[in-house]
């Protein structure tokens, strides 16, 4: 599901209208943003968190959570961290 992103007609307002129909949609895409990275960092954590139960090396516990050169934040990449999350749970069930 993509939020459309709706531009005023440039030849009918004015610089201040356009901006004022603009900022509200950056706002909420800035929002969504933010909420995103809140998901990734909390699968990830979970992901490292397991990990580091499974093998026994706390070192784990210590990785970087997000690298900021990491800025895949699509809704298929957290899916793959989910399915690789609920993976660990199977296997430290299956202990």
């Amino acid at each position: 599901m993509c939020a459309r992103f709706q531009l005023p007609d440039k030849k009918t307002t004015s610089l201040k209208a356009q901006l004022s129909v603009i900022i509200p949609q950056l706002e909420e895409f800035r929002s969504k943003k933010e909420e995103r990275k809140k998901q990734f960092l909390e699968v990830r954590s979970q992901i490292r968190k397991l990990s580091s139960e499974i093998t026994g090396d706390p070192s784990e516990l210590g990785v970087e959570l997000l690298s900021s050169d990491e800025e895949d934040l699509s809704l298929g990449r957290l899916d793959d961290y989910r399915a690789q999350l609920q993976a660990l749970q199977r296997e430290k069930v299956g202990f």
